[in-house]
């Protein structure tokens, strides 16, 4: 009997040992970022341990060419977090996936419409009949709605050549596509190894954000988290714009493009913007971005922004410094 006592005691204290230890476990994030990001210098920066603890923590991450495949592990359960331009959550919510839009930034870097140096496309309304290169559902897919419209185009009058960037850079290298619509750092390593020519600029035509989004279920589970997922960005845009010369250098060692040239291109572009959620006239902006896919019928269906917005506070707040500020 006391030998049945002493195991029932011992199994009892290993279940407990056990639960213990299972409770103590740490809690994994999982982050999608695209190269040169915010993320991407966190993790250069060696940031990630300090905000989040690896005995409290396991943060994964996860490496993607653009937006949309982006959101495309978000939806399949590979990633919770992420951030990209502002059509792929269009996109992604007209195809159903369970996103929360969590914050926002007024894009730092250069999008633009290229052709090569010696093309004879000089304007917009030249790219009637043209084959176009982009990534369908991303930043760049709007901005080259935006480019058309300015010019006199109707989007049908193109050959859209949906490529990522990379197979992108080598068609455009080799003459296999007559423009090109793309961002930074790819844009600047197509001026500085292509001499391409830029026909317009994302900030000519319209005011780019950037999106940082999460899935239904991690805003849910992990509430508390997601403040502290966008100090870590805010954290990226204080030091960028204390260290701009630093901030060349990390990109040079991103894209093997001297730092000088990083210098010029980003030393027109002044401090990035604050990290932001989103208020009612974000909201707004954000709303004309998928208004605009659903009009030219490049999404199947109308969406609604608001009902996917997360805030901290748990309501929409109108457009003021004290409401949009992150912390």
């Amino acid at each position: 009997m006391k030998r049945l006592i002493l195991v029932v005691a011992l199994v009892a204290l290993l279940s407990v040992s056990f639960g213990a230890s299972a409770q103590s476990e740490p809690t994994v994030i999982r982050i999608g970022h695209q190269r040169g990001d915010l993320f991407s210098l966190a993790i250069a920066q060696g940031w990630v341990d300090e905000v989040f603890p690896p005995e409290q923590y396991t943060v994964e991450f996860s490496l993607f060419p653009s937006g949309p495949p982006l959101l495309e592990a978000l939806n399949a359960g590979a990633i919770d977090f992420g951030g990209t331009g502002d059509a792929p959550p269009v996109f992604a919510q007209a195809a159903g996936v369970p996103l929360r839009y969590v914050a926002t930034q007024v894009a730092y870097g250069n999008e633009a419409v290229i052709v090569p140096a010696d093309s004879e496309i000089d304007s917009l309304d030249d790219l009637a009949g043209q084959q176009i290169a982009y990534v369908r559902g991303s930043s760049a897919n709007y901005l080259l709605v935006l480019a058309l419209q300015a010019g006199g185009v109707a989007f049908e009058d193109v050959e859209s050549v949906l490529l990522p960037p990379a197979d992108a850079n080598a068609a455009f290298q080799s003459g296999a596509v007559d423009a090109w619509v793309i961002w930074d750092p790819f844009l600047t390593v197509a001026q500085t190894q292509s001499n391409a020519r830029v026909l317009a600029y994302a900030s000519d035509l319209h005011n780019k954000r950037v999106y940082f989004s999460a899935s239904e279920a991690f805003t849910e589970s992990n509430p508390d988290l997601l403040p502290e997922l966008v100090a870590l960005l805010q954290r990226g845009v204080d030091w960028i714009s204390e260290n701009p010369t630093a901030y060349s250098a990390y990109l040079a060692s991103e894209t093997g493009i001297d730092a000088a040239v990083w210098d010029t291109a980003y030393s027109e572009l002044g401090a990035p913007a604050d990290i932001t959620y989103l208020d009612s006239t974000i909201v707004a902006a954000q709303q004309q971005v998928a208004d605009t896919f659903f009009e030219l019928e490049l999404i199947p269906q109308a969406i609604d922004v608001a009902s996917a917005v997360w805030h901290p506070d748990g309501v929409i707040p109108e457009a003021t410094p004290e409401a949009t500020t992150a912390p």
